[in-house]
């Protein structure tokens, strides 16, 4: 499941933020994160190897078979959300209601409900289409300008290293493990 909302998930969200993939696109993000699973050893028969469509029926079934309330799952879902509007950049009175308005939009209601997202007030509500419509602009003009405009690759480079780090600098409490794989999940194994 959690492979599944890397995948099928995220380009669910950008397609509902107004960003537009091409076919192609699409299949080799979705292929992407297939090789990830491979390499993580997930069973091949849970790998949508057809591509996006596939990805979103896999999806679904899971959701259809798994989805359910759990204080964990609650737990995770704040978690996320609090770290996220810590790391939101000033002013901090309007960008720390970015992570709920976008959970709001880019979740069904009945998975916000199962997670515990906070429900939003009228301002909440009015901030969040006034945030999507300048999403949705922003990819409007990117898409259609992006190859005529000089350094608009490394604005995007830039600005996603710039999230990376500021990510990787959580603190941890102590608790900063480096990422390996397991010995069986290696090529010499």
């Amino acid at each position: 499941m959690v492979l599944m909302t890397f995948s099928h998930v995220i380009l669910r969200g950008w397609e509902d933020l107004g960003i537009h993939l091409k076919d192609n696109e699409k299949v080799a993000y979705v292929h992407s994160w297939n090789v990830v699973g491979h390499v993580m050893g997930v069973s091949k028969s849970l790998l949508p190897l057809e591509g996006p469509a596939a990805a979103a029926e896999l999806f679904n079934t899971i959701k259809g078979r798994q989805k359910a309330r759990t204080p964990e799952g609650a737990k995770l879902t704040r978690s996320l959300r609090l770290l996220m509007e810590r790391m939101n950049p000033p002013p901090k009175a309007l960008t720390r209601r970015l992570p709920r308005l976008l959970m709001r939009e880019l979740l069904d209601p009945e998975t916000c409900e199962l997670l515990d997202v906070p429900k939003l007030g009228a301002f909440d509500r009015a901030a969040r289409a006034t945030l999507l419509g300048v999403v949705r602009a922003f990819s409007l003009v990117r898409h259609e300008a992006y190859h005529d405009i000089a350094g608009t690759g490394r604005l995007t480079g830039r600005l996603s290293e710039g999230i990376l780090k500021r990510l990787l600098a959580v603190p941890r409490m102590g608790n900063r493990q480096p990422f390996r794989l397991p010995e069986r999940l290696t090529p010499d194994a």
